[in-house]
């Protein structure tokens, strides 16, 4: 009984160890925020070819909501097309970002496309026409 009684205490002490190390010793958390606005679609220009490469940025308003957009090429010969893919982060990961039904604003390279995106979480596909 002895014997029991002290692996009983033992297990009770390395949870109540394990308890601690958990939640109870320390007050860091990661955050974990939802998923993006992945914006992506065609991109063309009526005075030519637009190249591979070119850095693409989401803003809802004037606030920079995206990093690591770019341009590139798909397909080939005269299949080939340059799409795009940016990801608008949510305004709960960076404030004045992105929220359901917010206007996101799309530059490609220095311009600005004319069409627009809806902020949601996920995908969300929008063709940029310029010129």
């Amino acid at each position: 009984m002895t014997s029991r009684f002290i692996l009983s205490a033992g297990w009770l002490a390395a949870g109540a160890i394990f308890v601690a190390l958990l939640g109870g010793g320390s007050h860091a958390s990661a955050q974990v925020f939802g998923p993006p606005s992945t914006i992506f679609g065609s991109v063309t220009d009526s005075a030519g070819e637009v190249p591979a490469g070119l850095p693409v940025e989401a803003y809802v308003g004037d606030k920079l909501c995206s990093s690591k957009g770019r341009t590139e090429f798909t397909g080939e010969g005269s299949g080939k097309v340059t799409v795009y893919f940016t990801d608008a982060v949510s305004r709960e990961q960076t404030p004045g970002c992105g929220f359901e039904g917010a206007d996101v604003r799309i530059k490609i390279g220095d311009r600005f496309a004319p069409q627009t995106a809806k902020w949601r979480a996920g995908p969300v596909q929008v063709n940029v026409t310029f010129g």
